[in-house]
């Protein structure tokens, strides 16, 4: 596949640099730190180092990636699985949090120790989005923040330099969706233009045409 797959690109801007950038950051830390739902990583603990940001967050037992738990899985397992990724964004927007880097590597899978075989036949296995590295809050200025993101995964929009959005999110899961059902992104491109031209050309094949048995 292309390198746009799964690399993040983040505009300058980002890094925290000076009063201003270090208090939003602290801000936004803060706020990831008070997210208490099953299917959100926990923010356990944040601050500077040398000026750097950092934060620290619980740590999960051998997770695996949304598409490597739905590998091999019926439609309603996989389903499941859409549905905890969801749910978890629905609790981030209602607190006016949109994530901008969704995608099956900021979506880990851990089975849920208290059901026992649950990494077997998958009722145990629990969703866990991660990594709000270029989380933003809804009404943030991002002049700084042109392109922001994993193409891959991003609304058309949003590679054309427009603002975050909770429906941006839920695009980037519909992405992973296709690529769970499909086995395969529904925009193949080498780069952002060409991802760009071939999103606005319309939308992709039906989901029959490519479905893949994993």
């Amino acid at each position: 596949g292309s390198d746009l797959d799964e690399r993040t690109l983040v505009a300058p801007g980002v890094d925290g640099a000076g009063l201003d950038g270090r208090l939003a950051l602290a801000r936004e830390f803060r706020l990831l730190s008070s997210l208490h739902h099953p299917n959100v990583i926990r923010v356990l603990d944040y601050g500077f180092e040398e000026g750097l940001p950092f934060y620290t967050m619980e740590l999960l037992s051998a997770p695996r990636t949304v598409l490597e738990a739905a590998r091999g899985r019926s439609v309603e397992e996989k389903a499941g699985l859409l549905v905890q990724m969801l749910q978890a964004l629905a609790y981030l927007h209602r607190r006016g949090v949109m994530h901008r880097d969704v995608k099956p590597s900021n979506a880990l899978v851990e089975a849920d120790p208290s059901t026992g075989d649950g990494a077997e036949n998958g009722q145990g296995d629990r969703v866990k989005l991660l990594d709000f590295g270029i989380s933003e809050l809804r009404g943030q200025s991002t002049e700084a923040r042109v392109v922001a993101g994993t193409p891959s995964y991003m609304a058309l929009e949003l590679l054309r330099g427009k603002p975050a959005s909770e429906s941006a999110d839920l695009f980037a899961v519909g992405v992973v969706a296709y690529q769970m059902l499909a086995g395969g992104l529904p925009f193949e491109a080498e780069s952002l233009s060409e991802r760009i031209a071939a999103m606005e050309g319309g939308a992709p094949g039906d989901l029959e045409d490519r479905a893949t048995v994993e």
